[in-house]
């Protein structure tokens, strides 16, 4: 399941339950409880960044703040995600769609729409933050809303062969964290670890 409609199915599933019942009281505390567990990692200080591989069809590497933990999506156009979980000492971690986290994607039309018009024009309209950052071999980095959420992405853009054809297939290296954590140590924390991956990602793909 995509993320993003995983993320729609729930709020219309709490939208519901507000009519049936009339008070959004319960909601509220829910989800204050939720932002206080993750914000009350802020202070924490972050583990130690280790290597992490995108095999989505390429060969890639990356440096990733040991606080992502490995999950899983069941949507095509995830390549790999990683949950925030700073308290987890395990390798691998179930997504509950409620967490922060750490994904490269190469279909979502938040990364897909802007790379290709990035490639076509060299700038990007429709977004919260656009700057031209060439880190790594990134493009650009753009924020944007996401559903409800906020999306940091350093765009890329890899080499396919289609026969005697080579085109370029875009792809962002992203975080999204609630808009509530706009402006908060925790976001810096978050976009520290992006850059770091983006700094640190190679990749190299693999021949059909």
């Amino acid at each position: 399941m995509e993320i993003a409609k995983f993320i729609r199915d729930a709020a219309k599933y709490i939208q519901d339950g507000l009519d049936n019942k009339g008070s959004s009281e319960p909601i509220k505390t829910a989800q204050s409880a939720k932002m206080k567990e993750v914000t009350g990692t802020a202070s924490k200080p972050p583990k130690p960044s280790r290597e992490c591989i995108n095999d989505f069809g390429v060969d890639g590497k990356f440096m990733l703040c040991g606080d992502f933990v490995e999950s899983k999506s069941h949507a095509g156009e995830v390549e790999i995600l990683y949950v925030y979980a700073p308290d987890c000492d395990d390798d691998y971690i179930g997504y509950s769609g409620k967490e922060p986290y750490f994904m490269i994607s190469s279909g979502i039309d938040e990364v897909y729409c802007n790379v290709t018009d990035f490639l076509k024009s060299g700038t990007v309209d429709g977004v919260l933050k656009f700057e031209k950052r060439n880190v790594g071999s990134s493009l650009f980095y753009a924020e944007m809303d996401y559903y409800g959420d906020r999306l940091a992405m350093y765009a890329f853009a890899r080499d396919v062969s289609y026969g005697n054809e080579v085109e370029k297939e875009p792809f962002g290296l992203c975080v999204v964290y609630g808009s509530d954590l706009v402006g908060t140590e925790l976001e810096k924390h978050f976009l520290a670890a992006l850059k770091e991956a983006a700094e640190t990602y190679r990749e190299t793909v693999n021949a059909e």
